[in-house]
């Protein structure tokens, strides 16, 4: 699935905190997924420092479970083994 422009530009943001809002199925996830494997790697700077620095926020339980198995998916695909096995 590709980004959306305003996906694109949520990922590739740096240097300050990020709101996401969006009914359900607008790809909210997808896009949070993106944006902490594009900012772990190198080419965005990185503008994550580490697994470790990061906070995300969801309502529900049900939600974070599944945020946290695509975030290792994502990590994993991106070559971020050693942040996938850190994501908690």
């Amino acid at each position: 699935m590709d980004l959306t422009k305003q996906q694109r530009c949520a990922v590739q943001t740096k240097g300050r905190p990020l709101f996401i809002q969006a009914g359900a199925g607008t790809g909210k996830t997808f896009t949070l997924t993106k944006r902490i494997g594009y900012g772990l790697q190198e080419r965005s700077g990185p503008a994550i420092r580490g697994i470790e620095n990061l906070l995300t926020i969801t309502f529900t339980n049900k939600a974070a479970g599944e945020l946290l198995g695509r975030v290792r998916a994502e990590l994993r695909e991106r070559g971020l083994d050693d942040a996938a096995l850190k994501v908690d």
